[in-house]
Protein backbone atom coordinates (compact mmCIF):
# COMPACT_ATOMS: atom_id res chain seq x y z
CA UNK A 1 0.00 0.00 0.00
CA UNK A 2 3.28 2.27 0.66
CA UNK A 3 3.31 3.26 -3.21
CA UNK A 4 -0.01 4.98 -3.17
CA UNK A 5 -0.17 8.56 -2.46
CA UNK A 6 -3.61 9.65 -1.59
CA UNK A 7 -5.18 8.52 1.78
CA UNK A 8 -8.74 8.48 2.61
CA UNK A 9 -9.54 8.59 6.21
CA UNK A 10 -12.50 8.85 7.95
CA UNK A 11 -14.07 10.45 5.00
CA UNK A 12 -12.13 12.75 3.91
CA UNK A 13 -9.32 12.53 1.45
CA UNK A 14 -5.68 13.92 1.94
CA UNK A 15 -5.90 15.79 -1.42
CA UNK A 16 -8.57 18.22 0.56
CA UNK A 17 -5.86 19.12 2.57
CA UNK A 18 -2.86 19.60 -0.21
CA UNK A 19 -0.82 16.75 0.98
CA UNK A 20 0.37 13.46 -0.70
CA UNK A 21 2.01 10.14 0.88
CA UNK A 22 5.65 9.13 0.02
CA UNK A 23 6.96 6.51 1.28
CA UNK A 24 9.86 3.85 0.43
CA UNK A 25 13.00 2.42 1.61
CA UNK A 26 15.07 5.19 -1.05
CA UNK A 27 16.36 2.73 -3.67
CA UNK A 28 12.32 2.55 -5.40
CA UNK A 29 11.14 -0.37 -3.10
CA UNK A 30 8.65 -0.70 -0.93
CA UNK A 31 8.48 -2.60 2.29
CA UNK A 32 4.23 -3.06 3.15
CA UNK A 33 2.85 -5.57 5.46
CA UNK A 34 2.57 -9.17 4.09
CA UNK A 35 0.60 -10.81 6.65
CA UNK A 36 -0.41 -9.84 10.29
CA UNK A 37 1.97 -11.28 13.25
CA UNK A 38 1.25 -14.46 14.56
CA UNK A 39 1.81 -15.72 18.54
CA UNK A 40 1.89 -19.93 17.96
CA UNK A 41 0.28 -20.59 21.46
CA UNK A 42 2.07 -24.05 23.22
CA UNK A 43 2.53 -25.87 26.54
CA UNK A 44 5.66 -27.20 26.95
CA UNK A 45 7.04 -30.44 29.02
CA UNK A 46 10.30 -31.42 30.19
CA UNK A 47 10.06 -35.14 29.18
CA UNK A 48 8.66 -34.09 25.78
CA UNK A 49 10.90 -32.17 23.62
CA UNK A 50 7.60 -31.40 21.33
CA UNK A 51 5.38 -28.68 22.45
CA UNK A 52 1.99 -29.51 22.32
CA UNK A 53 -0.06 -26.90 20.23
CA UNK A 54 -2.82 -24.96 21.17
CA UNK A 55 -3.77 -22.32 18.96
CA UNK A 56 -2.73 -19.26 16.69
CA UNK A 57 -3.04 -15.61 18.27
CA UNK A 58 -3.11 -12.75 15.28
CA UNK A 59 -2.14 -9.49 16.09
CA UNK A 60 -3.92 -6.37 14.73
CA UNK A 61 -1.98 -4.81 11.53
CA UNK A 62 0.64 -2.08 12.49
CA UNK A 63 1.07 -0.49 9.28
CA UNK A 64 4.69 0.73 8.38
CA UNK A 65 5.04 4.41 9.08
CA UNK A 66 3.35 6.66 6.52
CA UNK A 67 4.69 9.95 5.39
CA UNK A 68 2.05 12.75 4.61
CA UNK A 69 3.77 15.88 2.08
CA UNK A 70 2.12 19.01 2.06
CA UNK A 71 2.50 20.13 -1.47
CA UNK A 72 1.89 23.75 -0.93
CA UNK A 73 3.73 24.02 2.72
CA UNK A 74 1.39 24.38 5.77
CA UNK A 75 0.75 26.87 8.09
CA UNK A 76 -0.82 26.39 11.49
CA UNK A 77 -4.45 26.70 10.39
CA UNK A 78 -3.78 23.67 8.21
CA UNK A 79 -1.52 21.83 10.54
CA UNK A 80 -5.21 22.10 12.99
CA UNK A 81 -6.76 20.95 10.28
CA UNK A 82 -5.00 17.88 9.48
CA UNK A 83 -4.49 16.65 13.20
CA UNK A 84 -8.62 17.01 13.74
CA UNK A 85 -8.81 14.73 10.57
CA UNK A 86 -5.93 12.13 11.59
CA UNK A 87 -5.90 12.16 15.59
CA UNK A 88 -9.26 10.33 16.50
CA UNK A 89 -9.88 8.36 20.08
CA UNK A 90 -11.96 5.63 18.31
CA UNK A 91 -11.10 3.23 14.77
CA UNK A 92 -11.66 5.35 11.81
CA UNK A 93 -12.34 3.51 8.23
CA UNK A 94 -9.69 4.37 5.72
CA UNK A 95 -8.10 3.14 2.42
CA UNK A 96 -5.80 4.30 -0.26
CA UNK A 97 -8.17 5.78 -3.04
CA UNK A 98 -5.66 4.66 -6.21
CA UNK A 99 -6.53 1.16 -4.37
CA UNK A 100 -10.09 1.44 -3.15
CA UNK A 101 -10.84 -2.54 -3.00
CA UNK A 102 -9.33 -3.05 0.37
CA UNK A 103 -10.63 -0.85 3.43
CA UNK A 104 -9.27 -1.01 6.93
CA UNK A 105 -10.22 -0.12 10.36
CA UNK A 106 -7.66 2.09 12.42
CA UNK A 107 -6.36 5.21 15.25
CA UNK A 108 -3.12 7.26 14.91
CA UNK A 109 -0.77 5.89 17.40
CA UNK A 110 2.60 6.31 18.84
CA UNK A 111 4.42 9.72 18.73
CA UNK A 112 3.43 11.75 15.08
CA UNK A 113 6.11 13.59 14.23
CA UNK A 114 6.72 16.87 11.90
CA UNK A 115 10.26 17.22 9.92
CA UNK A 116 10.17 20.79 8.11
CA UNK A 117 12.70 23.36 7.30
CA UNK A 118 10.94 25.70 9.33
CA UNK A 119 9.16 28.04 6.58
CA UNK A 120 6.23 26.10 6.48
CA UNK A 121 7.56 23.05 4.24
CA UNK A 122 7.79 19.63 5.27
CA UNK A 123 6.17 16.20 6.41
CA UNK A 124 4.45 14.46 9.04
CA UNK A 125 5.24 11.12 9.86
CA UNK A 126 2.48 8.65 11.36
CA UNK A 127 1.37 5.21 12.78
CA UNK A 128 -2.09 3.76 12.20
CA UNK A 129 -2.84 0.50 14.06
CA UNK A 130 -5.66 -1.41 12.69
CA UNK A 131 -8.39 -2.84 15.01
CA UNK A 132 -7.56 -6.72 14.06
CA UNK A 133 -5.39 -8.47 11.59
CA UNK A 134 -7.78 -8.27 8.36
CA UNK A 135 -8.39 -5.93 5.65
CA UNK A 136 -12.24 -5.50 4.25
CA UNK A 137 -14.03 -4.51 0.90
CA UNK A 138 -16.18 -1.68 0.71
CA UNK A 139 -19.76 -2.28 2.13
CA UNK A 140 -21.41 -4.54 -0.13
CA UNK A 141 -25.76 -4.37 -0.02
CA UNK A 142 -28.24 -6.60 -1.88
CA UNK A 143 -31.73 -5.93 -1.73
CA UNK A 144 -34.32 -8.85 -2.31
CA UNK A 145 -38.22 -8.81 -2.48
CA UNK A 146 -39.03 -12.35 -1.59
CA UNK A 147 -42.66 -13.52 -2.96
CA UNK A 148 -44.56 -16.10 -1.24
CA UNK A 149 -42.96 -18.94 -3.20
CA UNK A 150 -39.10 -18.21 -1.88
CA UNK A 151 -36.46 -17.46 -3.68
CA UNK A 152 -32.92 -18.67 -4.77
CA UNK A 153 -30.38 -16.24 -4.24
CA UNK A 154 -26.39 -16.59 -4.82
CA UNK A 155 -23.66 -14.50 -3.33
CA UNK A 156 -20.05 -15.11 -4.70
CA UNK A 157 -17.69 -14.56 -1.13
CA UNK A 158 -14.75 -13.43 -2.58
CA UNK A 159 -12.34 -12.74 0.55
CA UNK A 160 -10.22 -15.46 2.52
CA UNK A 161 -12.41 -16.06 5.07
CA UNK A 162 -16.47 -16.83 5.91
CA UNK A 163 -18.61 -14.28 7.33
CA UNK A 164 -22.18 -13.89 9.07
CA UNK A 165 -23.30 -11.00 6.58
CA UNK A 166 -25.67 -8.26 8.92
CA UNK A 167 -29.46 -8.76 7.55
CA UNK A 168 -32.16 -6.08 7.80
CA UNK A 169 -35.85 -7.38 6.61
CA UNK A 170 -39.76 -6.17 7.07
CA UNK A 171 -41.83 -9.38 6.86
CA UNK A 172 -45.34 -9.04 4.41
CA UNK A 173 -47.91 -10.85 6.18
CA UNK A 174 -47.29 -12.88 9.70
CA UNK A 175 -45.34 -15.91 9.35
CA UNK A 176 -42.28 -17.49 9.40
CA UNK A 177 -38.60 -16.49 7.91
CA UNK A 178 -35.87 -19.01 7.02
CA UNK A 179 -32.76 -19.05 5.14
CA UNK A 180 -31.37 -22.43 3.69
CA UNK A 181 -27.54 -22.72 2.76
CA UNK A 182 -26.52 -25.42 0.44
CA UNK A 183 -23.06 -24.54 0.51
CA UNK A 184 -23.20 -24.27 4.51
CA UNK A 185 -23.96 -28.19 4.79
CA UNK A 186 -27.59 -27.30 4.49
CA UNK A 187 -27.14 -24.81 7.58
CA UNK A 188 -30.87 -22.94 8.09
CA UNK A 189 -31.38 -19.87 10.43
CA UNK A 190 -35.14 -19.86 11.28
CA UNK A 191 -37.09 -17.54 12.91
CA UNK A 192 -41.01 -18.45 13.57
CA UNK A 193 -43.78 -16.31 14.55
CA UNK A 194 -42.98 -12.85 13.01
CA UNK A 195 -45.56 -9.77 12.74
CA UNK A 196 -46.77 -8.30 9.24
CA UNK A 197 -45.22 -5.04 8.78
CA UNK A 198 -42.44 -6.17 11.43
CA UNK A 199 -39.04 -5.12 10.95
CA UNK A 200 -35.94 -7.50 11.92
CA UNK A 201 -32.09 -6.76 11.99
CA UNK A 202 -30.02 -9.87 12.11
CA UNK A 203 -26.16 -9.02 13.45
CA UNK A 204 -24.86 -12.84 13.02
CA UNK A 205 -21.60 -11.69 13.70
CA UNK A 206 -22.11 -10.75 17.44
CA UNK A 207 -25.09 -12.95 17.82
CA UNK A 208 -27.92 -9.77 18.20
CA UNK A 209 -31.40 -9.98 17.20
CA UNK A 210 -33.20 -7.07 17.57
CA UNK A 211 -37.63 -6.14 16.13
CA UNK A 212 -39.04 -3.16 15.85
CA UNK A 213 -41.96 -3.97 18.04
CA UNK A 214 -41.88 -2.08 21.13
CA UNK A 215 -41.18 -4.82 24.24
CA UNK A 216 -40.51 -7.67 21.78
CA UNK A 217 -37.73 -10.09 21.82
CA UNK A 218 -37.14 -12.51 18.96
CA UNK A 219 -34.29 -14.66 20.35
CA UNK A 220 -37.01 -17.24 21.53
CA UNK A 221 -38.30 -16.96 17.80
CA UNK A 222 -34.98 -18.34 16.53
CA UNK A 223 -33.30 -21.93 15.89
CA UNK A 224 -30.02 -20.16 17.12
CA UNK A 225 -28.62 -20.94 13.95
CA UNK A 226 -26.96 -17.45 11.69
CA UNK A 227 -26.09 -17.63 8.30
CA UNK A 228 -22.14 -17.83 7.14
CA UNK A 229 -21.32 -17.19 4.04
CA UNK A 230 -18.19 -20.02 3.14
CA UNK A 231 -15.39 -19.16 0.45
CA UNK A 232 -16.69 -18.90 -3.17
CA UNK A 233 -20.45 -19.69 -4.25
CA UNK A 234 -23.06 -19.61 -1.48
CA UNK A 235 -26.42 -20.93 -2.40
CA UNK A 236 -29.27 -19.59 -0.40
CA UNK A 237 -32.84 -20.25 -0.56
CA UNK A 238 -35.16 -17.87 1.19
CA UNK A 239 -38.38 -18.26 2.35
CA UNK A 240 -41.27 -16.17 4.01
CA UNK A 241 -42.50 -12.98 2.13
CA UNK A 242 -40.61 -9.68 3.03
CA UNK A 243 -38.59 -7.16 1.62
CA UNK A 244 -34.54 -8.22 3.04
CA UNK A 245 -31.41 -6.22 2.96
CA UNK A 246 -28.30 -8.02 3.57
CA UNK A 247 -25.20 -5.55 4.18
CA UNK A 248 -21.51 -7.37 4.12
CA UNK A 249 -18.04 -7.27 3.42
CA UNK A 250 -15.17 -8.94 2.30
CA UNK A 251 -12.69 -9.97 4.52
CA UNK A 252 -8.95 -10.51 3.86
CA UNK A 253 -5.58 -11.40 4.76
Amino acid sequence: MLEYVTLNFNGKSSSDFGIVCANGTGNSQFQDIFVANKTINEDTNDQQPIPYFKYVSKAPLDLPPINLFWTNGFNEEGLQLVKQWLNKDTYSEFYFEEYPIRHYFGIMYADGTLTHNGSGEGFATVKIRCNGPYAYSPMITDYHEIPDEGKFIEINNKGDYKFCPYIKLTKTGDGDFSILNYNDGGSQCIFVGLKDGETLTIDGENEIIESDLPNTYRYDNHNDIFLKLKLGVNRLFVNGTCKMKMFYRYIYM
